[in-house]
């Protein structure tokens, strides 16, 4: 699956790149202009149509999986029971409601571009506390920890897993720096 989406993804930027030229710097619609360059107004429609559908469904995934959180912390007794209650589909009803709820809240009360940087700063730390774990975890010669898989080029990759991430986080500004901090 990542191979495929790493050729479609590839084949589709040498596509843009190609049709746009230099109108791509300064596009905030890449693909939907170069399919308006080559199609017309259809290609611009279909690809706006595929564009919004596509994040319906990662919107839709991105809450299931956001609700989850609440549940297993209701269930932890961390949070209220509340959000442990199931539907007849067994989805986390109550939780996926305060999910949405918080969501919405979050997108009427603040700066969308802010709230997008925080939530890039905040897997790009995930990412880099992940490679940071991978270290502790192999250094600390735990026996019960027999990972299925060895990184190559330990710890060399998950110095650059840290380190990375960290200078993407400072590049965004202080609002995320303070945030991760």
């Amino acid at each position: 699956a990542l191979i495929t989406s790493l050729i479609i993804y590839g084949f589709g930027t040498y596509v843009m790149v190609g049709v746009l030229g230099d109108k791509l710097d300064n596009s905030t619609t890449p693909v939907a202009d170069a399919a308006h360059m080559m199609i017309g107004n259809t290609g611009a429609i279909v690809m706006t149509v595929a564009a919004l559908l596509a994040f319906f469904s990662v919107a839709n995934a991105g809450i299931l999986i956001a609700s989850r959180y609440p549940l297993a912390m209701g269930r932890d007794h961390l949070m209220s029971r509340w959000f442990t209650r199931l539907n007849s589909h067994k989805s986390p009803r109550n939780a996926v409601i305060a999910t949405v709820a918080l969501i919405i809240a979050c997108i009427l009360l603040f700066d969308l571009t802010k709230i997008a940087k925080l939530a890039s700063a905040f897997q790009l730390m995930l990412f880099a506390l992940n490679c940071l774990a991978v270290i502790v975890m192999r250094e600390s010669q735990i026996d019960s920890y027999d990972p299925g898989f060895k990184s190559p080029w330990y710890p060399w990759m998950q110095i650059v897993g840290i380190i990375a991430p960290l200078g993407f986080i400072v590049i965004m500004g202080w609002l995320p720096i303070a945030f991760t901090a």
